[in-house]
């Protein structure tokens, strides 16, 4: 996931370079010390002198190291920033956030409902689930193109699930379901835009081990990022589109997690990245 967080920064900031605009910095600064502060760390006259310590003194340092030392633990600290970078990128794709996209221009559109889509990802991974609205775009010819992408996943976790067994079944069947769902949701949204389903698919090879079995499935899933992002210039200024592709993208992130690494811009090749 870092990875991932990293990319965006490094394209972020040759984006800004490119168009001549001042790179933010972060502050890296601490506090200013106190007055208090300044006097204890300061020498005295006898700082040569050899310092005598009473045994109340020993006592209260004492305790003042163990009131340090329980304090959260390391993986306690490592939770709670999790849950703060999962709160973050939640808060990238609130209702308020999605709407904003919609006024951004058709060239900046793609990258920006990428990185969006990643966070989404990221924040349902981190155990803050967004509270999406209804899909209500794309619509027409535009749902239609998805269908491509999300029929054959269908169809190829259908056969995934039918020849595993046990907890890799279970991971298959946990990804089968909500395609399921959004493959319904666009047929409805693509309307009569929608092409009749293909009775079936030729599935590569492979399938009859695990190993393969996992390729075939980073396979299927890593088909749907491109083709949400294919179209997603044309939606400026489109509200229900943006966030419809937003969301989708998410889940598609998510739900292939298991099989293809998070990257910082799904769905795209972004030069510098």
């Amino acid at each position: 996931m870092q990875t991932a967080l990293d990319e965006q920064v490094t394209v972020l900031e040759n984006v800004l370079r490119a168009g001549n605009v001042e790179v933010p910095q972060p502050s890296t600064s601490g506090p200013e010390p106190s007055p208090d502060d300044a006097a204890d760390t300061s020498g005295g006259p006898g700082d040569g002198a050899t310092a005598t310590v009473s045994p109340g003194d020993t006592a209260r340092s004492t305790g003042d190291a163990a009131d340090q030392t329980s304090g959260p633990s390391r993986a306690e600290l490592a939770a709670a920033a999790l849950r703060d970078l999962g709160q973050s990128c939640l808060e990238d794709v609130s209702p308020t956030s999605l709407d904003s996209l919609s006024t951004v221009t058709a060239a900046n559109l793609p990258m920006l409902i990428s990185i969006a889509g990643q966070r989404g990802a990221t924040a349902h991974l981190f155990g803050q689930v967004p509270r999406w609205g209804d899909l209500t775009g794309p619509t027409d010819a535009a749902a239609n193109s998805l269908l491509a992408a999300y029929r054959p996943a269908v169809y190829g976790f259908e056969v995934l699930a039918a020849r595993a067994s046990g907890e890799e079944r279970t991971a298959y069947e946990a990804v089968l379901d909500p395609l399921r769902t959004a493959t319904r949701q666009i047929t409805q949204l693509a309307g009569k835009a929608a092409a009749p389903a293909p009775l079936g698919y030729g599935l590569p090879p492979g399938t009859a081990d695990e190993e393969g079995r996992k390729a075939l499935a980073g396979e299927l899933l890593a088909a749907i990022p491109p083709a949400i992002m294919g179209q997603t210039r044309a939606f400026a200024g489109d509200g229900a589109s943006v966030a419809g592709s937003v969301r989708l993208l998410a889940d598609a992130v998510r739900l292939a997690q298991a099989w293809n690494p998070v990257t910082g811009f799904p769905g795209m090749r972004v030069p510098g990245a």
